[in-house]
């Protein structure tokens, strides 16, 4: 979708599904969101069995969310590499959290390298996340209307109407 059409090209405000959004779009940047969503529904789905390669915690979290994930229709197969890193991630996770159960967070007088593993995996698992739309907020970017367009100040609305 070039840039002039509503694209995040630049950056910026984050695109909705068009279904989600409230606000008013003109019509040639409608046309051309319609016509993207329909090239999106073209691309394969991820695919249920997850690599080989992947370690084996982040094959379990791949089984537990790639059926949900298909219940979004916006996750494809070509965000198959973000999943990847985040169970990847989240495989690193869960063996630092094992290490620190097991061998508590220090180590004689320092502490534990587990735990920065967990604390950096866990950062990196949550970004990734968010880029698929596994948090809540990235959810609800999703699922709910956009109305940043919208005049928030009630005293200008009714002045307007008035």
């Amino acid at each position: 979708m070039p840039a002039s059409l509503g694209s995040n090209n630049g950056g910026g405000r984050r695109l909705k599904p068009l279904e989600r959004v409230k606000s008013h779009i003109g019509t040639e940047e409608r046309e051309a969101r319609e016509k993207a969503e329909d090239e999106l529904q073209k691309l394969n789905d991820l695919p249920e069995k997850p690599p080989v390669y992947l370690p084996i915690y982040g094959k379990k979290l791949w089984k537990l969310i790639v059926p949900q994930l298909k219940t979004l229709k916006s996750i494809k197969q070509l965000d198959q590499t973000t999943l990847e890193q985040m169970c990847e991630f989240y495989d690193c996770w869960i063996r630092a959290a094992k290490e620190i159960k097991k061998n508590g967070i220090t180590t004689g007088n320092r502490k534990n390298p587990a735990y920065a593993v967990l604390s950096d995996s866990g950062q990196q698992m949550r970004k990734s996340a968010a880029l698929i739309g596994l948090t809540f907020d990235s959810r609800m970017r999703l699922m709910l209307p956009d109305h940043s367009d919208e005049d928030e100040d009630p005293f200008k609305k009714m002045m307007e109407d008035g």
